[in-house]
């Protein structure tokens, strides 16, 4: 059983250090909290906002009073990126595209709660598939939230409560871009409170929403060209997950190792410290 835990510590990072790191090792956030939550939970935002993505079009919200208190308590956001000075910190996220199960890597680089919906984020990101980058912009709406019996053994706060949380996304690439289409389907989010006003993701426990990736989204790929559909799946810790969708995929028992006979699939670029998500910045006279 993994008894490793996930940091959400409070960023004060520069983005020029986020450096390819193995996944397991990344500082995730850390969520605002006023006084001790009661009810299930959420992390926050970039310096920029993202554009809103047809709230009016998202579905009415089934959670609770008490659910949206809790998210409006806690802000989600800073799992997947966090705001810093000098713009936003990003942990790029792996996973598996397609029927050949390729490599493909998606990152949050804008995100920020809705103003009315505090469970529903709007983001912009990147994904870098076969070398090919491709913007995107969306929305996490989170749909359900319970608390999570997690494995005593691997928390870091004895005594404090843990939470899954569930939702839908979708992520509409740029409509300009060659073979542009949109990504849809559920996310799952597992993480404890902690004391010093920061989240901790959790990966082992009973019915876990990640299922130990700390965060998960799994759904599909759809083309808006020509409909054709095909699976995603991509998570925070992606060697949780690989084992289960290629045989072998990790090996070793310390450290994240990548079974050679999968780098014909992009995983040979793992380790090289490449911040593709970057934008090029212009040389000034």
């Amino acid at each position: 059983m993994k008894k490793s835990v996930y940091l959400l510590a409070v960023a004060a990072l520069c983005l020029g250090a986020c450096q390819r790191q193995p996944e397991a090792s990344r500082p995730v956030a850390a969520a605002k909290r006023t006084q001790p939550a009661q009810a299930p939970v959420a992390v926050a935002t970039s310096n920029k906002k993202a554009a809103p993505a047809k709230a009016a079009e998202l579905p009415a919200s089934q959670l609770t009073p008490e659910m949206k208190d809790f998210l409006r308590e806690h802000d989600l956001t800073k799992v997947w990126c966090v705001a810093t000075a000098e713009g936003p910190v990003a942990y790029p996220n792996n996973g598996f595209f397609g029927a050949e199960r390729y490599r493909i890597e998606m990152v949050f680089l804008e995100m920020h709660r809705d103003e009315q919906r505090p469970e529903v984020m709007y983001v912009r990101g990147k994904s870098r598939y076969k070398k090919i980058i491709t913007p995107f912009e969306g929305t996490l709406t989170v749909s359900e939230i319970h608390n999570l019996k997690a494995d005593p053994e691997i928390l870091i706060r004895e005594g404090n409560p843990a939470y899954s949380v569930v939702g839908r996304f979708e992520l509409r690439e740029d409509p300009t871009t060659k073979g542009a289409g949109v990504y849809r389907g559920h996310f799952g989010l597992d993480f404890q409170l902690d004391t010093d006003e920061s989240l901790l993701l959790v990966d082992s426990g009973e019915q876990l929403a990640a299922r130990a990736a700390g965060t998960l989204f799994e759904g599909e790929w759809i083309s808006n060209k020509t409909g054709s559909r095909k699976p995603i799946l991509w998570g925070q810790d992606f060697t949780a997950i690989g084992n289960e969708i290629l045989e072998e995929f990790s090996v070793g028992m310390r450290e994240v190792q990548i079974n050679p006979r999968y780098a014909k699939l992009g995983w040979d670029s793992y380790w090289e410290n490449d911040e593709w998500w970057v934008d090029a910045k212009v040389a000034r006279l």
